[in-house]
């Protein structure tokens, strides 16, 4: 089985590593939050109550899918289920994203698993991804060069590569280099 997931996708990949850590062979977990983030969930509430209204604002979703790359293609549908998510939501969604820390049970997963994080992103997203591989042996940890929170979107096919040269168990050489210690594919 191979489970790939990017930002809370990857939180959840992790989440599922640590509840069966034998049921996956590969992993792949991109820009996942792992540093919990009290003081932004303090005014989380009030700034997602006071904002809300924003989201079915066009020019404002519009600005808001150019930041997560979103391409334009996809925009419609962007807007529509952004206009269909409720304010209560919302915010359960970013708390638990905002307190996600690894599981202690992460540990002992035997996947084989490739972290991922792009340069360009924020150094909690960095730090996360160096403490995810430090977690368990099996992690191989990769800085993605040029890009920031959104990988699979931006360089769609750099993404499907990595994760193919991943699964096949070839070593990784184009698009990112070597974020930290983990033993990688070529020395399992």
């Amino acid at each position: 089985m191979i489970l790939i997931g990017f930002s809370l996708g990857a939180q959840i990949v992790i989440q599922a590593l640590s509840m069966k850590p034998e049921l996956i062979n590969y992993a792949m977990i991109n820009s996942a939050l792992t540093k919990p983030m009290p003081v932004v969930r303090k005014i989380l509430r009030p700034l997602i109550k006071f904002s809300y209204p924003l989201i079915k604002w066009k020019p404002f979703s519009k600005l808001q899918a150019k930041a997560l790359y979103i391409q334009e293609s996809d925009f419609e549908r962007y807007y529509n289920e952004s206009c269909r998510i409720h304010d209560e939501t919302l915010i359960r969604i970013l708390n638990e994203n905002m307190s996600f820390k690894i599981p202690a049970e992460f540990k002992h997963a035997s996947s084989n698993i490739l972290v991922t994080v792009g340069e360009k992103e924020n150094r909690l997203m960095k730090k996360s991804a160096k403490e995810i591989t430090q977690s368990n042996p099996n992690c191989y940890g990769v800085l993605v060069s040029g890009i920031g929170h959104g990988f699979p979107l931006v360089k769609p096919e750099l993404f499907s590569n990595m994760v193919k040269v991943w699964i096949e168990g070839r070593e990784l050489k184009d698009g990112g280099t070597d974020l930290m210690e983990g033993r990688g594919p070529s020395s399992k």
